[in-house]
């Protein structure tokens, strides 16, 4: 089977209630200071499934992007309890923004119910654990799980799929006519002969003349009629009842081959592995 790769995605136990919160960046979004991003492809996975939310404190803070690099004078937890400020590199103070940004952060965190972000590593706002940046120490507080990027590993690759779908007809839970047996009188139809239909699907007459006998048994039908004439104008022809067959089958096949992808479409998604 072929289809569409999969994408890689965060291989770790989460909760499937609330979205995660991401850093933007980490989710492809150019927002970094220098109007750039350090995507993630597990994260940018996780976006798209609709799995996580991505915030980038700074910008909700009002800072514009690009912007000047900030330093904390001290950790985020500091900047929270007053006792430290965030200034640029040019010696600004943007301690306001950065708070800002943190408590529009972590209002979207109550309102999604989020339990759970991965965070930018080494960001003064993001930057989750020890010498956290201002945002990642209030969610700390808030009782989020904080981790950052280096943790993430993309899923191995599913191998992608699509759908392959086979029909027959059964008498009495027999099997009684098929692909093959439906290639067969395709072939005699086009040939006039079982002989040559025989040597194109490469099975023995004595196999080719076997299988519709059996067809023909199960069935109560009469598939193919010998036609006298001689040599250039004899041979096998489909009966009426063998062609009607063999067309409403082919009708059969294709209606059942659309209907089963669309249900495969919508269970499966066309990402080669089924939906959460």
């Amino acid at each position: 089977m072929s289809g569409r790769s999969a994408r890689p995605c965060y291989n770790e136990d989460m909760s499937e209630q609330s979205p995660l919160l991401v850093s933007a960046c980490l989710a492809g979004v150019r927002c970094r200071w220098d109007g750039r991003c350090c995507s993630h492809p597990a994260v940018v996975a996780l976006v798209e499934e609709g799995r996580a939310v991505p915030v980038c404190p700074e910008q909700l803070g009002g800072l514009p992007t690009p912007r000047r690099p900030a330093r904390l004078t001290a950790s985020g937890e500091n900047v929270l309890d007053g006792s430290a400020r965030v200034v640029d590199d040019q010696g600004v103070d943007v301690t306001a923004s950065f708070l800002r940004g943190a408590g529009e952060v972590a209002a979207l965190a109550r309102l999604m119910s989020s339990a759970e972000a991965i965070l930018k590593r080494g960001s003064p706002s993001c930057h989750p654990g020890e010498g956290a940046g201002v945002t990642a120490a209030l969610l700390a507080r808030r009782g989020l799980r904080l981790r950052d990027e280096t943790g993430l590993t993309p899923a191995p690759a599913i191998v992608p799929a699509s759908l392959g779908v086979k029909c027959w007809l059964a008498v009495e839970g027999r099997p009684a006519f098929g692909e093959g047996l439906g290639s067969l009188l395709e072939h005699i139809a086009r040939h006039g002969s079982i002989v040559a239909a025989a040597a194109a699907m490469a099975m023995s007459y004595r196999q080719a003349w076997g299988r519709i006998r059996q067809a023909e048994e199960r069935l109560g039908l009469k598939l193919v009629e010998s036609r006298a004439g001689g040599r250039s104008r004899g041979g096998t022809a489909l009966t009426s009842d063998g062609a009607r067959l063999l067309e409403s089958f082919r009708r059969l096949e294709a209606e059942l081959g659309a209907a089963a992808r669309d249900i495969f479409g919508r269970h499966f998604r066309g990402t080669g592995s089924p939906p959460d």
